[in-house]
């Protein structure tokens, strides 16, 4: 049933107050029972996606309540397998002490991929812009697609992962998610800045000292922000000072490299005789092998004096 519009109210607040009238009543359609927790299973499409912190969704869920029940599979063995809600059921179990949790049943089907699909489907709204998320399903969808005994070419799998994800990753996305696995985690864990997986996608070309000063520069900045949040603008900014960085590193080398070529074959060797000199000098341990280094500084000093003299003389 469509809303109306109220006095003053913007067509997003509208369009948004419609979408959670719509859940409402499709969340009252559905049959929604308490289940105890001890029969709630963890899905296995789950088990390499990182648990973060969650004493803020339980201390949502104890002062609102559990807005949305958790997606169970009915199994044979009377069990739930839990399709979407895993952090909820966390929160509530082990924060919040509840011994059951509000559910919708869905029927178990038996084809994997039926799963892995609806798994991605009910999860996608909430973790679109979940690296680590999207990273674990690409591996899921690669798992099965080669366990059914897939061998096509590159571009063919990734064809068929976007096709088992649905619209939760294209063909250009799975690449990318694929490229991610580049960065570290410190650049990574900077989506808590409300950085997409496609701007963080930008710092791949740096190698792992430039990433490290990344994190760390934005980390430093955002932890002084009032709004802790960088837009992708301010993002790229900071990979461009440090790319130029990196540009003034590999100039001032090609300038060390050049000067070294123009050497004069007596040049070099001279030099080379310098150096090995003073090398064998400081090489000295005992305080005998001191006194004798220091006696022959002294010498060469006199030496090198007699030798400026005489080769000023002759120019």
């Amino acid at each position: 049933m469509a809303l109306k519009r109220k006095i003053g109210e913007t067509q997003a607040s509208r369009m948004a107050r419609q979408r959670l009238e719509d859940t409402k009543q499709k969340i009252t359609s559905e049959t929604v029972v308490k289940i105890p927790v001890e029969k709630l299973v963890e899905n296995n499409f789950n088990a390499e996606i990182p648990v973060e912190d969650l004493s803020e969704l339980a201390d949502s869920i104890r002062e609102v309540g559990l807005m949305n029940p958790v997606l169970v599979y009915a199994r044979e063995d009377g069990s739930y397998e839990i399709i979407s809600g895993h952090r909820r059921v966390r929160a509530m179990r082990d924060i919040l002490n509840q011994s059951e949790i509000p559910c919708i049943k869905k029927k178990y089907p038996s084809d994997v991929r039926t799963r892995f699909r609806e798994h991605a489907d009910a999860n996608v709204q909430t973790r679109k812009n979940d690296v680590r998320f999207w990273q674990a399903e690409i591996k899921i969808a690669r798992d099965i697609l080669h366990d059914e005994g897939f061998s096509g070419t590159k571009d063919e799998e990734v064809a068929e992962i976007s096709s088992m994800l649905g619209k939760g990753a294209s063909k250009m996305q799975i690449y990318r998610y694929d490229g991610l696995k580049k960065l570290s985690e410190e650049v990574l864990s900077l989506d808590r800045f409300g950085l997409s997986p496609n701007t963080l996608y930008n710092a791949v070309g740096l190698d792992r000292e430039e990433q490290r000063l990344l994190a760390e520069k934005v980390s430093s900045l955002m932890d002084a922000a009032e709004d802790p949040s960088m837009s992708r603008a301010e993002f790229n900014a900071i990979i461009h000072s440090i790319k130029e960085r990196r540009k003034g590193r590999e100039q001032d080398l090609q300038k060390k490299e050049r000067a070294v070529e123009a050497r004069t074959p007596y040049e070099s060797q001279l030099i080379k005789s310098s150096e090995t000199f003073l090398k064998r000098l400081m090489k000295a341990k005992s305080e005998e092998e001191k006194k004798t280094a220091l006696q022959e500084l002294r010498s060469l000093r006199l030496k090198l004096d007699e030798a400026e003299k005489k080769l000023a003389g002759q120019q």
